[in-house]
């Protein structure tokens, strides 16, 4: 799967990133910053932040401080992203064959 390959990311990774989205817990707060809910049986909360030239992204998670690898906060508000503009992070052949609602 080209997804997995991401950034390193894992299965499980790209699974949590999809209820993410299913759950609607990705709120933008600015053009380069957004606001990641907690998923259920979770009580914390993220924030993702994407540099001015959009070439490089971080998350307040353990997993991204400790490994500087994208995780499943980034890879979600990427999905969001790909999903609302045209030409998004995944090009437009790779975003309408992945299926965020599985």
């Amino acid at each position: 799967c080209y997804y997995s390959k991401v950034d390193g990311l894992q299965g499980s990774q790209l699974t949590k990133a999809k209820r993410f989205i299913k759950l609607n817990l990705v709120k933008p707060l600015t053009n380069n910053t957004w606001f990641m809910g907690a998923l259920p049986g979770n009580s914390t909360n993220y924030i993702v932040i994407r540099n001015k030239e959009g070439s490089a992204w971080s998350c307040q998670c353990q997993f991204n401080k400790k490994t500087g690898h994208s995780c499943s906060h980034i890879l979600a508000v990427q999905l969001h992203i790909s999903n609302e503009f045209e030409g998004g992070w995944f090009p437009l052949e790779q975003r309408n064959s992945i299926n965020l609602y599985r």
